[in-house]
């Protein structure tokens, strides 16, 4: 039997547009968002506005990360804290309108959730080392108060897999974070419990590297966790990121 996403997969398959919408907010690895979503085969004003966005994937890519934001909001049916992707849908872009996209391409439409974490602390996304001093007690706070309790409600029975702070959203509004991306989603049996944790932290420490010259605490936090890597634990891990420093 198909399962919904599959249904409208299949719906939308032979209806085309060119690329035309939002301008672009961001660039992965695995695909480019824009805000609004791109014009596609769903024609609703609703997603046409700047309170939603859309990824531009490639079409098996896009169907999995589907599947998967579907698997966390039984998780998270109300999207405390997750951004559950509200719709896939087709497009054709033309050569014409951008060479760039010349192959058969998806889109995944969901809420705006704010800024990525990795943003809001780098002024340039081409230099990490163009860091936003202003923010970095900020993002350690989020961290402490809401990362860490987020990833044990995921960890409940999923791993992420893919949790660096990318793809981690920041709503300057609300002060909530939510994750997102869910693209690498893995049932968390027979993996390793750390891994979120893990991930998290490693993200973190190369800016803590970055900008320890400048707050001298660092450095006595740094030698206070040692390395989790070597014999890691979960608890290694939550305890290195619950004692990062109030700068």
């Amino acid at each position: 039997m198909e399962n919904d996403y599959e249904y409208k997969y299949k719906k939308y398959k032979n209806k085309y547009l060119d690329l035309k919408g939002g301008v672009r907010l961001a660039q992965g690895l695995e695909g480019i968002v824009f805000r609004p979503p791109l014009i596609s085969s769903i024609r609703n004003p609703i997603y046409e506005t700047d309170d939603y966005v859309g990824k531009i994937m490639d079409s098996e890519e896009a169907v999995k990360e589907f599947y998967n934001s579907q698997l966390v909001k039984e998780l998270d049916p109300n999207g405390e804290w997750s951004l559950p992707i509200e719709m896939i849908s087709l497009i054709n872009p033309s050569i014409s309108s951008n060479p760039e996209y010349n192959n058969f391409k998806v889109q995944l439409i969901s809420k705006f959730g704010g800024v990525s974490l990795q943003k809001m602390v780098n002024f340039d996304d081409d230099n990490l080392t163009l860091i936003n001093y202003t923010k970095i007690p900020l993002l350690y706070r989020i961290v402490k108060e809401q990362i860490i309790p987020i990833i044990d409600k995921l960890n409940e029975k999923y791993l992420h897999f893919d949790l660096h702070l990318d793809n981690i959203l920041y709503d300057e509004n609300t002060g909530k974070i939510k994750f997102f991306d869910f693209s690498k989603l893995k049932s968390k049996e027979g993996l390793k419990d750390y891994e979120d944790y893990a991930t998290i932290f490693f993200s973190l420490d190369s800016i803590t590297r970055a900008i320890k010259s400048r707050y001298p605490v660092l450095a006595a936090y740094k030698k206070s966790i040692g390395n989790p890597a070597i014999d890691p634990s979960k608890e290694k891990y939550i305890t290195a990121l619950q004692s990062l420093p109030d700068l």
